[in-house]
């Protein structure tokens, strides 16, 4: 359809429009006039970032985010909000409020019915995309029982925002309790077996047993050393002929000065008398007896280092022995050592487990009986007398637009389904036959006013 032949049709049927322009203003109007008036109410809460006191898993940087007060928004919105204040009703006012919203027995639950209607009434908004002030407006024809309303949502709003709290915490602290026992009960079983580990070895403080073996095996490993010097030179002094003794030996030097004195007077005599000389033979026999006195000390003295040396050899095998002996109670303290360690182990780590669920058990207990949530009352609402619907400008606006639309379609259709041919271009897409000239009706009018100009000029013709 070309838009001059749009333009035709408009004009051709401006009645319809016409009509349809008056019934739409007629309808707005009738609204306007016969609406019932509505008043709002808002109450204002604030949404704080979650208290200490309430040991909340909530960090400050969710609690501020916009998925967060998003989803408190849902909240408020949702089912459980509006049963909550459905719930607040006493019975005499929920009857009268639900036969007021037109509920009948054959309908859902007066309960749900209600809530559902008061739902349809409440919305919810916020001065900025990020704001944590929640407006919750309610509407209705009266401006008392719309405050009502919107104080009611707001209270019952942070009362289930305290239960979404406090019932998972008190499930939580719940299940605590049952794994608590069980802890419990392995924390026993691990000391019990800590103690009897404890009888079987005989160990009553193992913390220092084993300090004490290792000095005793220290200081009996050093004395062995010692011994097997003390044994080591003792063979070697006898296997020497126990040089280093009878050198030593202060009789037997004593005995050599003798010697060595007599042997030179006899040296020294022997050069003035001859071998029967009274003195020289009474010089031999000293010498003799020195000799023989001297061989008697040596003896001893070799008798000493050989007994010496196999007292030394066994005092080193009796350190050897009891080196081997305590190096045996040593490995074995260890090892006892090692199986109480691991037993105390299992107690340490069965008792850490315990105390932070203990810990945290608390934390959910105190957060489940707690009575403190992070939404509070910021201005309750108040009756406002002054009326926020209806909007007759806006009704008479919608109606004039509608019913102008309206017009225009109504024409519009009735042309699409009418025969006529209006303007020439409709014969080519119709018939398939081209134009090839126009005669215009005599009886017809132009819109254009006739030229004054008319005559004076030859090439001026009249419309």
């Amino acid at each position: 359809m070309l838009m001059r032949h749009l333009y035709k049709v408009l004009a051709l049927r401006w009645l319809i429009i016409a009509a349809c322009l008056a019934i739409g203003l007629g309808t707005a109007a009738a609204y306007a006039l016969l609406a019932a008036p509505t008043y709002r109410s808002s109450a204002a809460v604030v949404v704080d970032v979650r208290a200490d006191e309430t040991i909340g898993q909530q960090a400050r940087a969710e609690a501020m985010s916009p998925d967060y007060l998003l989803t408190l928004e849902d909240i408020l919105k949702s089912d459980r909000v509006a049963m909550q204040v459905v719930e607040s009703f006493e019975p005499n006012e929920l009857q009268s409020l639900g036969l007021a919203y037109g509920w009948t027995p054959s309908d859902r639950p007066m309960k749900e019915y209600v809530a559902s209607a008061l739902q349809n009434q409440m919305e919810v908004s916020s001065s900025l995309g990020s704001s944590r002030v929640m407006q919750i407006g309610f509407y209705s024809g009266n401006p008392d029982f719309s405050a009502a309303m919107a104080n009611a949502y707001a209270r019952a709003f942070m009362d289930v925002n305290l239960a979404l709290q406090t019932e998972p915490a008190r499930h939580a602290a719940e299940a605590y309790e049952q794994q608590l026992t069980r802890k419990a009960q392995e924390l026993e079983a691990a000391q019990q077996r800590l103690a009897l580990k404890q009888r079987e070895l005989g160990v009553v403080d193992p913390g220092t047993g084993g300090s004490a073996d290792n000095v005793n095996l220290s200081t009996l490993a050093t004395q062995l050393a010692n011994a097997t010097a003390t044994a080591e030179q003792a063979r070697s002094q006898a296997t020497g002929g126990a040089l280093p003794a009878i050198a030593a030996d202060p009789v037997i030097t004593q005995l050599d000065v003798q010697l060595g004195t007599a042997r030179s007077e006899l040296a020294q005599l022997t050069t003035i008398a001859g071998p029967n000389n009274a003195q020289v033979r009474q010089l031999q026999n000293r010498i003799d007896a020195l000799q023989a006195q001297r061989a008697q000390q040596v003896a001893a003295a070799q008798r000493r280092t050989s007994a010496a040396a196999a007292q030394a050899r066994s005092a080193q095998s009796g350190l050897q022995g009891q080196v081997a002996a305590q190096t045996r109670r040593t490995m074995a303290t260890q090892e006892a050592e090692n199986e109480l360690a691991k037993a105390r182990l299992d107690v340490a780590s069965v008792r850490q487990a315990y105390d932070q669920m203990a810990q945290r058990r608390t934390q959910l207990e105190v957060l489940g009986e707690s009575g403190q949530t992070n939404i509070s009352m910021l201005t309750p609402a108040v009756p406002n007398p002054s009326k926020v619907g209806p909007k007759r400008i806006l009704a008479m606006v919608i109606g004039l637009v509608v019913g102008l639309l309206a017009g225009v379609v109504i024409a519009v259709g009735l042309e699409l389904i009418s025969l006529r041919i209006r303007v020439p271009e409709e014969l080519d897409a119709w018939l398939g036959i081209p134009d090839l000239g126009t005669i215009r009706s005599a009886s017809s009018r132009t819109m254009l006013p006739r030229r004054k100009s008319t005559g004076y000029l030859p090439f001026l013709r009249s419309a």
